[in-house]
């Protein structure tokens, strides 16, 4: 079943869409990690390839779009990487 798009979708609906996908994207990475034997090396290539930074970046200076986009894209990685490293300190945990 495709799901529907566009302007139809509601604030809220987006909002559980993306929270889904972090989810699971986030346990994905963080079973990656559990089987990978230098765990560290992929947090570290994760925050390299993935989480923009600006040095430049002024925040009492409201950001053109295109920047307003890649800082909430940076937040997003951030966020999943942050989930990710949850579900793997948990799985290395073991049940509680």
């Amino acid at each position: 079943m495709r799901p529907a798009a566009g302007p139809s979708l509601t604030a809220a609906e987006i909002e559980g869409r993306l929270l889904a996908q972090r989810q699971l994207l986030a346990a994905m990475i963080g079973r990656i990690a559990a089987a990978d034997a230098d765990p560290d090396a992929l947090w570290d290539w994760l925050e390299a390839k993935f989480v923009y930074r600006d040095q430049h970046e002024d925040p009492g200076v409201s950001p053109d779009p295109a920047f307003a986009i890649e800082a909430a894209s940076a937040r997003e990685t951030r966020a999943v990487i942050a989930g990710a490293r949850e579900a793997f300190e948990a799985r290395r945990r073991g049940p509680t």
